[in-house]
């Protein structure tokens, strides 16, 4: 009754299960040695400074993160000192090119939310 010798268990796709949440808000870098390796979330709320509204990291995936931010007054170079002190803390991105902007609007998504990490090809990210 329970003889499972002879059942094809080919017939079934595997469902790989994933965590949509950390993957998806982690912020994709490549090291110095050249692998790529991710920010957690967690490391990257601490950038909620007081007087910002909103904030986006932009990611070409590899060595450019573009920080945008809402905001009433500039907060760009305490922004990026503290995202550098992220970044050595784990110690293996001192490659990477980091690009703080005050915007007046992030755009959110279809549903209606901004994306904490943003993956984008580098020539979708605008410099200015």
């Amino acid at each position: 009754p329970n003889d499972n010798s002879s059942f094809n268990f080919k017939q079934f796709t595997q469902i790989q299960f994933t965590s949509t949440r950390v993957p998806m808000e982690s912020l994709p870098l490549m090291t110095s040695s050249g692998n790529r390796d991710y920010i957690h979330p967690h490391a990257l709320m601490e950038f909620f400074h007081r007087g910002v509204q909103r904030l986006q990291f932009l990611s070409n995936g590899e060595n450019l993160v573009v920080i945008s931010y809402e905001a009433k007054e500039n907060l760009d170079t305490v922004i990026l000192e503290d995202f550098y002190k992220v970044l050595a803390e784990h110690g293996k991105f001192d490659s990477t090119k980091v690009i703080v902007r005050k915007v007046g609007t992030i755009q959110p998504e279809q549903n209606g939310k901004v994306k904490l990490v943003k993956v984008v090809r580098r020539d979708e990210i605008k410099l200015t």
